[in-house]
């Protein structure tokens, strides 16, 4: 339930953290649903169980060109030939850490160098650009 409870908060915030989130939040409620109602357990296949290192850089280019976008899971996924459920997965095992996660981590490394940089005319590029609300800002800040 506490999914459907982070979606709707979402919602009445008006979408503040972005369609990639909002990716997190639907995969998360589908594996919920599925693991907790399914008929049979899943096939273990023999499928790779970690992203690749190249499948790895893809994505940070990626994110790293689509920085200043609203990137979505599917795109990610796409990126490197997986679905959003196979992508997810394998890149939180290889990672440690959900898609999500990882982009708002790298908008938060990038907005940190920007504020460090002498050339003070960028320092308001983070709020409209890569931030959708203040709030998903400020606390990676610390």
């Amino acid at each position: 339930m506490r999914w459907f409870a982070a979606a709707h908060a979402e919602m009445v915030a008006g979408f503040p953290s972005g369609q990639l989130f909002m990716d997190s939040v639907e995969q998360a409620m589908a594996v919920s649903l599925v693991k907790d109602h399914a008929v049979r357990p899943p096939s273990c296949r023999d499928v790779p169980r970690r992203t690749g290192s190249a499948r790895l850089r893809r994505i940070k280019e990626l994110v790293h060109v689509k920085m200043e976008d609203d990137l979505s899971l599917d795109e990610m996924a796409q990126s490197v030939g997986l679905s959003t459920a196979h992508f997810g997965r394998m890149f939180r095992k290889s990672t440690g850490e959900t898609p999500h996660q990882f982009v708002l981590r790298q908008k938060i490394e990038r907005a940190k160098a920007m504020l460090r940089a002498p050339d003070a005319a960028n320092i308001g590029r983070g709020r409209g650009l890569w931030f959708q609300d203040p709030a998903a800002f400020c606390p990676g800040l610390s």
